[in-house]
Parts: C-alpha cells; structure tokens; sequence
C-alpha cells in the first residue's frame, strides 16, 4: 500500500450556509467594469474582479479569458478598467488602460477558444507593498468539494456604472459540475462574463469560487464559470510572481535545549518514498502555494510535489504524499513573535494547534551523506526543531514593484498610481 492510498478523503459536501450580515458594498468593491476592443470593434463590456493573492508583487484581477482573447485566436486590444471614483462628488470613473505585458490568458484557453473550463485570465496590477490588498478572499479546496446551495454572480451589465454591479442568485446544479466547472442557475447576460462567482465561507464571511465565464449549455438551466481550482490557481500564481519553490530546512532557536542542526543544513524529503524523512545537505523542492484567503483563519498554505500534494496526519504522526488536496494538507505559516529579528524563521502550523517538527537528533556521524532518516513528528509542546526556514529565503520587498510618480485622477496607465486610492495602478 502507498503513502497515496493512506487516509485520502472523499470528496467533502459542503452545505453552503446562509449569510447573517452582508456587506454587499464591501462586496461589490472589489468587482470592477472592464471594456476592450474586440477584432475590431470597439466598445465590447465584460466584468472582473480582484482576487487577494498573497506573496505577489501584484494586485491581481480575474476575468474571463474571452474578454482578453477572441475564438480568432488575437488578443483584444485597448482593454480599460472602470473603477468608480472615491470622491463622493465625482461621478466620473478612474480608468486604468492596461498595457498587453500586464494581461494573461490560460495557455489551454488560447489553445483551444473552445475549451471553456479553461476560459479565464488575469490583468496584473503592480502593488506598492504598503497599502491593503483588495480583493475577495477564496479556499482551492472548495474547487474539490461537493458545493450545495446557492451562489451569487456579482457583474456588470452594458449600461451599469462602475461601483453599482448588479447580483443574481441560484442554486449550484451538483450533478452537472466537475473539479474545473461550476455550473449554477444564478441569472446572467451580456456584460457578465468575468463576474465572480461567491458563496457564503460562514455566516459572517464570503469566498469567490469561480469566474463566470458562459450561458447555459444545450439542456441545461445552469450557467458556467471556471473554478479556482489547483490547476487555474497553480497557473495564476506563475502569472503574478510568487516564490513557490522552496527546500524545507530545519532550524532550532530554543534556548532551553541547544542543540544544533548539523552545517549542512537538515531537510524534509520524499526522495524514493511517499513519506517525509529527513536527510542532511539538501531536500525536496516543493511549491509553498497560497490554499486559503480569509479573514477567519487568515492565509493557509500547502506543499505540492509535482502533481501530489503532503498531508499532514498527526494522528499517525507522519506527513505523506497524497494525490488530492485535503484540509488536512493546509498549514499556516507562523512567524516569531519579532519576525524583525529573524525574519527567515517560520514555523508551520497545523490545525488543533500542533506544530510540525523535524528532529535529527537520531543521525549517527557514520551515516552517509544521502542517508535518510524519520524524524517527522507534529507537536504542541515547544520543543526543538519547531522551527524552519522555507529556502531560499528571499523577502519579500524584494519581489514588489515600486511604485512611479502620479499624475491627475480620471486616467492612468496600469503602472501609475492612482491619488484617490493610494494603491499603485
């Protein structure tokens, strides 16, 4: 039996719960009114809307990929975003032309125009690293789970204003989704594609699922969007930058017991297994991907190896290779309490308040260099070997872009920032 065949859960219902509280202004700040020129023809209306994307030198902003690349196989051109102007006594609109470097489209999009599970793209806003993130929040798990109740399409018609997006809701048709599909009977029309598709995380919070990218199919009464799923995620995260390839090394900063992990360094490995061991000098690459935005629970990550994913099992105290992403995959990634001071030291987090630890201590000076040994144990006391640096270290005002002089609100280009707001456009 494989590590992949341990205690892999099914996929997990979800019954989305009914909101107590809606801020639907809140809300609906994040959704924004595109326009572009389409093979020619000027004036064409699609909604989009941002997505917080941790660890990115960018405000991301998802749409339909159709709104950015036509069944002609060509990018549409001048596209603009409308956001609506923070000045109370203005109702003219702040536009932001987007240069084409700063626009991405699925590679299976622009493959194939009918592969509509792969109909979205991003629009990359650079980030001054300063101000809040905008944007919803959102879970990739949701992506691998059963979603039963309603969910809501927050979009633009032709007509409508920047700001003033307008909702429909419907019931999520089950049967007729798959992992990359959601499909649902919220009402949609023209100006809709790229809208975001949300539900309700709890009574108190919502998270986008999928992007709203098409009518009905023939028989069906469900409109269709793509959801954020790992491989929609997985793309986005190369489009926006992130630093996702890292080795896992252990570190000890305890006072209390010194002992030193040894100088070439002890890392978390797969290699020749599907469970974690530790060997000195060096170790597995994985991708440290942002799983869940919230805020309750805050942001959770989880490793992949390729297309597998490490489950963290405390009950049999290993952590394993599995072939679907589970809640038991996320951690958070805890930093000290001065994260100033050592800012490379990290611990990660598991649910229940346990703490993953790598103790080497059972390495004997004869062992060979590649020697492998167990040493994978989640606790709750502070021990040593909590700690762990992801490697390469490299922080994070390093990635972000700079933010450029200003010029006058009304209109900027992608790279400028915009007065009203203060985020870097």
């Amino acid at each position: 039996m494989s590590a992949s065949d341990i205690d892999v859960d099914d996929n997990q219902v979800i019954d989305i719960p009914n909101l107590r509280h809606l801020d639907l202004a809140s809300i609906h700040e994040s959704v924004v009114k595109l326009s572009f020129t389409i093979d020619g023809e000027k004036g064409a209306v699609g909604s989009a809307f941002f997505v917080v994307i941790p660890d990115s030198p960018y405000e991301v902003i998802f749409t339909a990929g159709h709104n950015l690349y036509t069944d002609t196989k060509n990018f549409t051109t001048d596209v603009t975003v409308f956001l609506p102007n923070p000045n109370p006594r203005s109702a003219t609109p702040i536009s932001i032309s987007i240069p084409p470097e700063q626009i991405k489209v699925a590679a299976d999009y622009m493959d194939d125009p009918t592969n509509y599970e792969a109909d979205y793209g991003v629009i990359l806003l650079p980030w001054n690293g300063k101000d809040p993130r905008r944007g919803f929040g959102f879970k990739m798990t949701h992506a691998l789970s059963q979603l039963r109740g309603e969910a809501n399409v927050s979009s633009y018609r032709a007509a409508s204003l920047p700001g003033r997006p307008v909702m429909s809701t419907g019931l999520i048709l089950v049967d007729e989704c798959t992992e990359n599909q959601l499909v649902y009977e919220a009402t949609t029309e023209k100006g809709n594609s790229g809208a975001p598709v949300w539900i309700a995380y709890n009574t108190d919070e919502i998270a986008v699922v999928a992007i709203h990218n098409r009518k009905p199919a023939s028989g069906s009464t469900g409109s269709r969007g793509s959801r954020l799923s790992p491989k929609l995620l997985r793309e986005v995260y190369v489009w926006s930058g992130l630093d996702t390839k890292k080795k896992i090394r252990a570190q000890n900063i305890s006072k209390k017991y010194r002992i030193a992990p040894p100088p070439s360094g002890l890392y978390m490995t797969f290699g020749g297994s599907g469970f974690a061991r530790l060997q000195r000098g060096t170790g597995t690459e994985f991708d440290v991907l942002p799983t869940q935005v919230a805020s309750i629970g805050g942001i959770r990550y989880a490793l992949a190896v390729g297309e597998q994913w490490v489950k963290f099992s405390v009950e049999d105290q290993q952590a394993i290779l599995v072939d679907k992403l589970v809640e038991s995959c996320l951690f958070t990634k805890k930093t000290m309490q001065n994260p100033l001071l050592q800012p490379h030291i990290a611990y990660i987090a598991l649910e229940g308040k346990y703490l993953l630890k790598m103790d080497g201590s059972k390495f004997q000076p004869h062992d060979p260099p590649n020697f492998q040994r167990s040493g994978i144990s989640m606790t709750t006391s502070q021990n040593p070997f909590i700690q762990v640096t992801f490697e390469p270290y490299i922080p994070f005002s390093l990635l972000v872009t700079p933010a450029t002089e200003t010029k006058e609100a009304g209109s900027h280009s992608a790279s400028e920032c915009c007065p009203a707001c203060g985020h870097v456009l």
